[in-house]
C-alpha cells in the first residue's frame, strides 16, 4: 500500500517557539522529508481542520499539537501501523497515539511532561504496548490521524481547541466506521493543565446538544455525559489538584524532546516488530493492551489501564475476540452467518433491523460477535432503547426514571455458545455498561439454566446483579412428529368442548364466521376489528395486549409483506368479538396478540378462535411445525402446549447512581411481593386481589 501523508497543527502566533523547538525540530520534519502546514491563529481547531481537509490532496494526513515531538523513526513505524491496520479492518477511518475504549481503559504509549512525576519508575513513560491496533471510541487529541477517503469530517460548529478527537470519533461511529489507538510512542512537552477553562466548557455543552442521545462515552478529561453535575465536579477535582497535588503534576517544559527521546531509548521501541505478532485476544470494550517485556506501567496503574483481560480458547486452540456492532453498515457483513444461525422471528435479522429503525425510543443496534480469528461463532442481537424499567406491586407501577437499556432480543443469543463463550459475551455487555453505552442490560428472555443465564446472574457485582429473576413458563405446542388432520392431533375432550361451543355459537347468533388476514390489502380492517376488541378487554385496562400504534400497524405490515402475517377475527352477527394475530415463519407460527370481547366471555369465543385458527394454518399447506404460544402462563396454554421451557428475564446493572438506585427500589419491592405469594395466609388474598383487579379493568376498558 503506497501511502502519503501530510502533517497539520494549528498555532497561535505566541506559540511559534513552541513550534520551533518541539514539532519543527522532528527529524523527518527538519529534514524535509514529511510536509507540515502550519494554521496561525485559528478561531478552532476543528474548523481549521474542517477546512484543511478539504483542500488536503495526501491519503492519510495527521493532525498534531505543536507541542508534540515525532522521534527518529517515529514516520517509518507510523506507516507500517497504518498498512497492518487497513490490512486487518479496511473500514478504518480515525487512528490516534492514545485513546480511550469503550470500557474506559487508555490505550497507547507516550512520554508527557505533565504526567511524568507520576510514572517514575518508568522514566515518565505512560502506557503499554500493544499488540495490535486497539478499538477505541475517543482519542487525546495531541495527534490525530485521518483517512482522507473514509467520509469522516471535523464540525465545523465545534468551538474552540477540545473535545474535537471525540467528536470525530464519534461521527466516524455514527457513519458505521471505525477508529483505533495504535502503537507509536513519543514524545508530548506539554505543561499541566491547572483549571478547566470556559473555553473547555463551551466545547462541551456543544458535544452535549449534539450527541446527547449517543450519551455518555468515556474521553481522555472523563466522561462525556448529560449529567449536569459532572462538569462542574471535574472542575472542582482539577483545581483540587492544582493547590493541595502538586507532586502529582508538571508544568515544566523541556528545552530539548530529541535529548528525552534519546534517553528514554524510543527509537528502539519504534522499531517494526516480527510479522508474527500475536493477534487479539480481548473484547473491544474491555480489552488490554498485550502483555510484553516493554510493559512499562507501575502496578497499580496497570490494573487500572489496562482493564480485566478475557482470553479463551476453542476446541482448536484458536483465540476469540468481541466485536461490536453499532449500525446497520457494520452488522451487513455478518448476513450469511446470521442466517445461518436458524434465527427465530424475533432475531430474524431483517425484522430485527426492522425494529431498530421503527420501533420507538430506540437509538441503535447494538450487537456482540464472537471470532475465532475472523470467523464468527456466536453473537448476541440486542438493542439501546429509552425505556424505563418496570417495577411493580401487583399490577400497580411505580414511577420511575427513564435510562438507557441495551436490550437483548428474544432469542438474540445466536451460533455455538458453550460456557467460555457466553461468558466473554456477558463480559462484553458488561463492559459497554460500565462505559456509559448504557445504564441496564437485559436479556428480554433467556433459558433459566444457560450458560448465558448463569454468567449473567455470576459475572456482575453483588449490587449490579438481578435478584429477581425468576422462571416464566414458555409453553408450545411441537406438532414435528404429526400426521393427519388437526383434530386428529386434539385429545376427544377437547373435540367435544369445541363441538359444544360451535353448537352454543350457532345457537346464539344468526351469522359467525372467522375471516382470515394474510395481506397488506388486509390490515386496514384487521387493525379496525382488533382495535374495537382490545379497547374492551381486560388486556387495555392493565395497559398490556394490543394497541394500535403506528409502530405495530408497521409492524404487521412489514410482516405481510414477507408473507409471514397469521391474523384471525372471529365474528358474531358482524361484530367483531375475538382477534389471534402472529407470524408463521419458516414453519413456526408466533402468537403475538390474542383477546377478546368479555361480552361473549359465556361463550369461550377465544377458545374457539384459537383451535379454528390453527386448523386453518395446519391445512393451509404451510408446513407448520410449531405453535409457540410466548412466555407467561394460561389456562388455554396449558390445555395445548405439550412442550414447556423454562425461561427468564435478567437485568445487569451499570454502576452508577441512577441505575443502582433503580436496582435497589426494585429488588426492595420484589422481595416484598415474593414474600407476599409464599405466605401462607395472603397469598389466597392476592390471588382474589387480582381477579378483582382484572374484571374492574375489563369494565373500565
Amino acid at each position: 500500500m503506497a501511502l502519503g501523508w501530510h502533517v497539520y497543527t494549528c498555532a497561535r502566533t505566541s506559540d511559534i517557539s513552541i513550534l520551533d523547538r518541539d514539532l519543527r525540530r522532528s527529524p523527518a520534519i527538519a529534514g524535509g522529508q514529511v510536509n507540515l502546514t502550519v494554521l496561525l491563529n485559528q478561531p478552532g481547531a476543528s474548523q481549521a481542520y474542517a477546512d484543511a481537509m478539504e483542500s488536503a490532496t495526501a491519503d492519510i494526513l495527521i493532525f498534531a499539537h505543536c507541542d508534540v515531538f515525532f522521534p527518529e523513526g517515529w514516520f517509518e513505524r507510523f506507516e507500517w501501523e497504518i498498512e497492518r491496520l487497513t490490512r486487518l479492518d479496511p473500514n478504518w477511518a480515525v487512528a490516534g497515539v492514545i485513546g480511550v475504549t469503550a470500557g474506559g481503559n487508555f490505550v497507547g504509549r507516550v512520554w508527557d511532561c505533565s504526567l511524568a512525576p507520576l510514572f517514575a519508575e518508568t522514566g515518565g513513560l505512560f502506557g503499554t504496548a500493544l499488540k495490535e491496533p486497539v478499538q477505541v471510541v475517543s482519542f487525546d487529541e495531541l495527534v490525530l490521524i485521518v483517512r482522507r477517503d473514509a467520509g469522516v469530517h471535523f464540525d465545523r460548529k465545534l468551538p474552540g481547541f477540545h473535545l474535537y478527537g471525540s467528536d470525530i470519533a464519534l461521527e466516524a461511529e455514527r457513519r458505521g466506521r471505525t477508529t483505533y489507538a495504535l502503537d507509536i510512542p513519543l514524545i508530548h512537552n506539554a505543561k499541566a493543565q491547572l483549571h478547566v477553562g470556559p473555553d473547555y466548557v463551551e466545547a462541551y455543552r456543544y458535544m452535549v446538544r449534539k450527541w446527547g442521545k449517543r450519551l455518555p462515552t468515556p474521553t481522555t478529561c472523563g466522561v462525556l455525559t448529560t449529567n449536569p453535575f459532572v462538569l462542574p465536579y471535574r472542575r472542582m477535582k482539577v483545581r483540587y489538584k492544582a493547590l493541595f497535588r502538586q507532586s502529582t503534576y508538571s508544568t515544566a517544559r523541556l528545552a530539548d524532546p530529541s535529548l528525552k527521546a534519546s534517553e528514554l531509548g524510543i527509537s528502539r521501541l519504534l522499531i517494526i516488530p516480527p510479522e508474527q505478532a500475536l493477534p487479539m485476544t480481548q473484547s473491544d470494550d474491555a480489552r488490554k493492551p498485550g502483555d510484553t517485556a516493554e510493559s512499562v506501567l507501575p502496578k497499580s496503574e496497570r490494573a487500572v489501564s489496562e482493564g480485566i483481560q478475557f482470553r479463551a480458547q476453542a476446541d482448536n486452540s484458536g483465540p476469540y475476540r468481541i466485536q461490536t456492532l453499532r449500525s446497520r453498515e457494520e452488522i451487513e457483513p455478518f448476513r450469511e452467518f446470521w442466517n445461518a444461525c436458524a434465527p427465530g422471528r424475533d432475531s430474524d435479522l431483517d425484522f430485527y433491523l426492522f425494529v431498530t429503525e421503527h420501533i420507538d425510543g430506540c437509538l441503535r443496534p447494538h450487537v456482540f460477535v464472537l471470532l475465532e480469528g475472523e470467523t464468527p461463532r456466536a453473537l448476541l442481537a440486542g438493542r439501546i432503547d429509552i425505556a424505563k424499567i418496570p417495577i411493580k406491586a401487583g399490577y400497580f407501577a411505580l414511577p420511575v426514571n427513564e435510562l438507557k437499556v441495551l436490550r437483548i432480543v428474544h432469542g438474540g443469543a445466536l451460533g455455538e455458545l458453550n460456557s467460555e463463550r457466553a461468558r466473554l459475551l456477558v463480559a462484553s455487555m458488561i463492559g459497554s455498561l460500565s462505559a456509559g453505552e448504557a445504564d441496564a442490560a437485559m436479556f428480554e428472555s433467556v433459558t433459566v439454566n444457560s450458560p448465558l443465564a448463569e454468567c449473567a446472574r455470576a459475572l456482575p457485582s453483588r449490587f449490579c446483579s438481578d435478584w429477581l429473576s425468576e422462571a416464566i413458563p414458555h409453553r408450545m405446542w411441537d406438532m414435528s412428529d404429526a400426521v393427519g388432520p388437526f383434530q386428529s392431533q386434539l385429545s376427544s375432550n377437547a373435540r367435544y368442548q369445541q363441538r359444544k361451543r360451535a353448537a352454543k355459537l350457532k345457537s346464539s347468533f344468526g351469522n359467525v364466521r372467522i375471516e382470515g388476514f394474510h395481506s397488506p390489502g388486509d390490515l386496514p380492517k384487521l387493525m379496525t376489528s382488533a382495535e374495537t376488541i382490545a379497547e374492551k378487554s381486560y388486556q387495555r385496562g392493565i395497559g398490556v395486549g394490543f394497541l394500535r400504534t403506528p409502530f405495530v400497524e408497521a409492524r404487521l405490515a412489514f410482516e405481510a409483506r414477507m408473507g409471514w402475517l397469521r391474523g384471525f377475527v372471529l365474528y358474531l352477527d358482524n361484530q367483531p368479538c375475538a382477534f389471534w394475530i402472529g407470524s408463521l415463519r419458516n414453519g413456526a407460527f408466533v402468537s403475538n396478540y390474542l383477546a377478546f370481547d368479555p361480552t361473549y366471555s359465556d361463550y369461550s369465543p377465544g377458545m374457539y378462535l384459537l383451535l379454528i385458527a390453527m386448523e386453518e394454518i395446519w391445512a393451509d399447506g404451510s408446513a407448520v411445525r410449531l405453535f409457540d404460544f410466548g412466555g407467561g402462563d394460561a389456562p388455554y396454554k396449558e390445555r395445548l402446549a405439550n412442550v414447556c421451557i423454562e425461561e427468564t428475564q435478567i437485568y445487569i446493572f451499570a454502576p452508577r447512581l441512577k441505575p443502582l438506585a433503580i436496582n435497589a427500589l426494585r429488588s426492595t419491592i420484589g422481595a416484598v411481593s415474593h414474600s407476599i405469594k409464599r405466605s401462607e395466609t395472603l397469598a389466597p388474598q392476592l390471588q382474589k386481589l387480582k381477579r378483582w383487579l382484572r374484571s374492574r379493568a375489563a369494565k373500565r376498558a
